[in-house]
């Protein structure tokens, strides 16, 4: 997992992170709004799993048995590919 101690909401915003929820109980499946999440808990808040998952549940079932999942944003890793192709360094 990419993420580190300190990750705050704002942070995942601003690098293009999206977290998917998953719900073990009726198997559910929803990418969550992190813009709704700060405007609810502040840009500072922590983005860890161990701090969001207590205040999360199923919008499906309302069940609290679900899991986490993030995702960066592929293109900027695309793109630094792309840049440093033309790049010799013999």
């Amino acid at each position: 997992m990419f993420l580190m101690a300190g990750c705050t909401l704002q942070s995942l915003i601003d690098g293009g992170t999206k977290i998917t929820m998953h719900c073990a109980h009726c198997s559910y499946i929803q990418v969550l709004d992190l813009e709704l999440l700060r405007n609810r808990y502040g840009p500072e808040a922590s983005a860890m799993p161990t701090d969001l998952l207590p205040k999360m549940r199923c919008r499906n079932c309302e069940g609290r048995t679900i899991g986490l999942s993030y995702a960066p944003d592929l293109t900027s890793i695309v793109d630094m590919g792309r840049r440093n192709a033309g790049n010799d360094h013999a």
